[in-house]
């Protein structure tokens, strides 16, 4: 299976499902600009690359949550070719669809606060609390400022020590 990555512009809103077993599916497209230069050397804008795209899931239902028409998306997933008769004609048809593994916000247009999810998107949205640091600093540490920080060592396997009021441990 081929995989992609690509940027672009949600063309519509995200459309979201949910399948007999419940579990969540958003559908939507992602218009990818695609710009060339002419004889002349001057940029000119090229047919846009249309992608259908689909996610599963709880990111399914974040995504639906979080992306509109005309969001700048940056996608990653598989290629999917789906293969089917024409039911008029009999003509083998065929569509290719990206199953995305990832769906994230162009942050050169957007100014994103994240919120993580506790559970499943499904329940009530509720922010997860914060998480402790995991190495909280002595609460009489501080980092010292550049006037008390010593010079460099002149050797490079020397060491140097910084100040502090600290008991060593």
């Amino acid at each position: 299976m081929s995989s992609i990555t690509f940027a672009g512009n949600l063309a519509e809103e995200v459309e979201l499902r949910y399948a007999q077993n419940g579990r969540a599916m958003a559908r939507f497209r992602v218009l990818e600009n695609r710009r060339t230069r002419n004889a002349d050397g001057e940029w000119v804008d090229a047919e846009p690359n249309a992608w259908r795209v689909q996610v599963w899931g709880d990111m399914a239902e974040n995504v639906a949550a979080s992306c509109h028409k005309g969001d700048r998306v940056h996608i990653t997933g598989d290629v999917q070719t789906d293969v089917w008769p024409d039911k008029e004609t009999g003509q083998t048809r065929r569509s290719q669809k990206i199953d995305a593994s990832e769906v994230s916000f162009s942050l050169r247009f957007h100014q994103v606060k994240a919120t993580k999810m506790r559970g499943t998107a499904r329940k009530e949205a509720a922010p997860a609390e914060p998480a402790a640091d995991p190495m909280p600093l002595h609460p009489q540490t501080s980092w010292p400022s550049r006037a008390e920080t010593p010079a460099p060592p002149a050797h490079p396997w020397e060491t140097v020590a910084i100040p502090s009021d600290d008991q060593p441990i």
